[in-house]
């Protein structure tokens, strides 16, 4: 039985290609270190690996030895809402705009208007075009 864990860091100080090189390096050579993925443009760290050999404050100590700080980030959940008495794609903005404002980074919109006008459609998430 695989006791692989994958989990996310949000990696302070990572601000450029060479700093998460340093970082993916510096955590990938760890005894029980799967993959290390470092994305610097989010300031993330993804990084798989086995439990039974390796503690998840270790990888931690190993960022925080080369100058970073480390932070766990929330597993991340996902709600659907359905919102019955909404016929157009008007009235779904100010739940959008609520939404956006909430502490989360990301939103993905699906909205399902009338048959007549269903090619209208769209799915988008909140930041990007």
């Amino acid at each position: 039985m695989s006791d692989n864990k994958i989990c996310q860091l949000n990696i302070g100080g990572m601000d450029c290609a060479d700093c998460a090189v340093k970082v993916e390096k510096q955590v990938s050579k760890l005894t029980g270190v799967k993959q290390a993925q470092a994305d610097f443009i989010n300031a993330k760290l993804k990084v798989e690996f086995q439990e039974s050999e390796l503690k998840l404050d270790d990888i931690k100590k190993a960022i925080h030895d080369i100058g970073y700080s480390v932070k766990e980030s929330r597993p991340v959940q996902k709600t659907t809402l359905i919102v019955a008495g909404m016929d157009c794609p008007d009235e779904s903005r100010p739940i959008e705009d609520r939404l956006k404002k909430s502490d989360t980074r990301h939103w993905l919109f699906s909205k399902r208007v009338p048959a007549s006008s269903e090619n209208n459609a769209h799915r988008g998430r909140h930041g990007l075009p």
